[in-house]
């Protein structure tokens, strides 16, 4: 057989491989006149597992490279008979040996079993699989969607059609959010999968609406909470904010972080690691207060979870004096703009020790600290006449 018709494979064609989630590994076919054909192999692998002619990086790989390499021959193999046998290579011929239609009755047809198997996979925290299942709850009963051919932008408009009639009182902003943001994904995964053809996001975009306010602590309300006089489970929830407030980490992060995290440099320690909900890396520097907190529960922070610290940090508002809401993540938002921002950080660092994977999202504590000062002015020119 000539070479030009031999077999090969090729790993992540669409580039959606990371170290979380895996791609297919496929197979080459030459058709003759500068024409390929690809066909699923039935290997899915992770990023880095495959270094251009086999599988590397995991402990079963010479066992799938053994099982990939008699794919392959028998695959050629078929081939050389085909040609033979017809004079050329046909797409019948490619269908036939690579079991096309056995592989399209094998697609997963129904939506949900999928999802519902996609989300208890995913490398998340227990939050974001929970707001994932509840939006799928809401897609299965509105009864729209029942197989992947139900993915379509007109179905989505339906959707969101239908969850302002069930609750008319819903914003924009908890619609996307909540429901729409997390089947999103879930397309995202399919379009991966090749189980569908385009994300019907891509065309249908729901109102993005407008979030509340942030409304982060003053210094002087940083101090105020740092010194009351708090015990138990109002002492914990209080550290926990603290030391939120001083690092910038997202609640999820907080609760992974230790002393094996923080390095020196120049004299000044720094938490050094990734973000759980988006992986990204950041390094923010450990302000003494923050230290303090972990000093004080055994090298890291408390351990609490986040409904039950923001129960309490109810309770510790109402105790301390102050009129805000507080929850773990105003602790973040008090981080970026009253430790941060006002002391002089440049926005570029910012987004550096906060872990966003883009700099707008950094602006939007820019824009609230300006409306802090505007809000601070006003007062004091009403003062002073």
């Amino acid at each position: 057989m000539s070479s030009e018709k031999n077999v090969r494979f090729v790993f992540d064609r669409r580039h959606t491989a990371t170290a979380d989630r895996t791609a297919a590994l496929e197979y080459v076919v030459p058709m003759g006149t500068g024409r390929r054909r690809f066909l699923p192999s039935g290997f899915r692998l992770y990023a880095g597992e495959w270094d251009g002619t086999q599988v590397v990086g995991r402990p079963d790989a010479k066992k799938l490279n053994r099982l990939i390499d008699a794919a392959r021959q028998r695959a050629n193999k078929q081939i050389v008979s085909a040609i033979n046998l017809g004079g050329k290579l046909t797409d019948a011929d490619v269908d036939r040996i690579f079991g096309v239609d056995r592989i399209d009755r094998r697609r997963p047809e129904l939506f949900f079993p999928w999802a519902r198997e996609q989300n208890e996979n995913r490398n998340v925290g227990r939050a974001t699989k929970v707001r994932l299942a509840l939006a799928l709850d809401k897609l299965e009963k509105s009864r729209l969607v029942r197989t992947f051919d139900d993915l379509t932008p007109a179905r989505m408009k339906r959707f969101d059609d239908w969850l302002r009639r069930e609750n008319p009182a819903r914003k924009d902003v908890t619609l996307r959010n909540c429901y729409h943001k997390p089947i999103q994904w879930l397309c995202g995964c399919a379009v991966a999968e090749e189980l569908i053809d385009k994300n019907p996001y891509t065309v249908f975009r729901p109102r993005p609406g407008h979030t509340q306010p942030r409304n982060p602590l003053t210094a002087a309300e940083l101090d105020l909470l740092r010194a009351a006089p708090l015990t138990g489970y109002l002492a914990k929830a209080r550290d926990l904010f603290i030391f939120g407030a001083y690092t910038g980490l997202a609640y999820s992060d907080t609760q992974l972080v230790d002393e094996s995290d923080v390095v020196e440099r120049g004299g000044v320690r720094y938490i050094d690691t990734r973000r759980r909900k988006t992986g990204t890396r950041f390094l923010t520097p450990l302000l003494a207060p923050a230290a303090e907190v972990m000093a004080r529960y055994g090298g890291r922070p408390p351990v609490l979870s986040n409904q039950r610290a923001n129960t309490y940090l109810r309770q510790v508002a109402r105790r301390v004096g102050i009129d805000k809401p507080l929850t773990t993540h105003v602790a973040r938002h008090t981080f970026a703009t009253t430790v941060a921002l006002a002391h002089g950080v440049p926005i570029e660092s910012l987004s550096r020790m906060l872990g966003h994977t883009n700099i707008r999202t950094t602006q939007i504590y820019a824009r609230v600290l300006a409306q802090t000062v505007a809000d601070d002015g006003a007062r004091l020119a009403a003062q002073i006449q």
